[in-house]
């Protein structure tokens, strides 16, 4: 299983992405590499998400979006939380890279923390 990218990576034929999915999140499937299908996931914000992002930014917190989540489904996501900078389709690694910079930029020890708002597995790095 794995992003269409991925796939393609390993040859995998897949067919064409339909653009009435842009705002559903999808899982290629394939097995000894055969395609066998497209699992797509809509994201529900969790009811504190909009409420959290709010109180961060009354208390001049900065926050931004950083998703591994392709555009359009980011700015949806950005849209109903009242985020303002939204950087989609990262990485990992890009996402913790962001994260750095910021510290760096401010010239502080700050730990960069991301929580993905719509499951529940939160990633925090220090």
């Amino acid at each position: 299983m794995g992003k269409r990218t991925f796939l393609a990576d390993r040859a995998i034929t897949l067919p064409a992405a339909s653009s009435a999915d842009g705002e559903l999140s999808e899982v290629a499937v394939y097995r000894k590499g055969v395609y066998l299908g497209i699992i797509r996931i809509a994201d529900v914000l969790r009811p504190q998400a909009t409420t959290a992002v709010k109180s961060m930014q009354q208390l001049g917190i900065y926050v931004a979006l950083l998703t591994e989540d392709r555009k359009a489904i980011a700015d949806a996501t950005a849209q109903q939380l009242g985020v303002n900078e939204v950087s989609a389709e990262l990485l990992p690694d890009e996402k913790l890279q962001f994260g750095k910079t910021v510290a760096r930029n401010l010239k502080e020890r700050r730990a960069p923390v991301t929580a993905n708002v719509s499951r529940a597995r939160p990633h925090i790095q220090a």
